[in-house]
């Protein structure tokens, strides 16, 4: 673990719904352009009003009735509600 704790391998990300948790960090370590992790991934549908209305120019009710008929599915940024079986329910 010296290792990994010394090239900063793992890093502490803050999730809305999961809390603090551990995730690889980039192996590769560029001086210049070094990136790294910023946040946790986006939950599911979190970004889908965000995209169908700002870059494909839908208005909120296209968006919306694409939601009800289950075309496509929207989240918050704690991603979308889950059913008993975790499987994601459409709003």
């Amino acid at each position: 673990m010296p290792q990994v704790r010394a090239r900063e391998m793992l890093v502490a990300v803050e999730h809305p719904v999961i809390g603090r948790f551990p995730l690889p960090n980039l192996p590769i370590k560029l001086s210049r352009t070094p990136g790294g992790i910023r946040g946790p991934s986006p939950g599911v549908g979190q970004h889908t009003g965000e995209v169908l209305r700002e870059l494909l120019g839908l208005a909120e009710e296209e968006v919306a009735e694409l939601a009800r008929e289950g075309v496509v599915m929207q989240g918050d940024e704690h991603g979308p509600e889950l059913g008993p079986d975790g499987v994601p329910v459409p709003r």
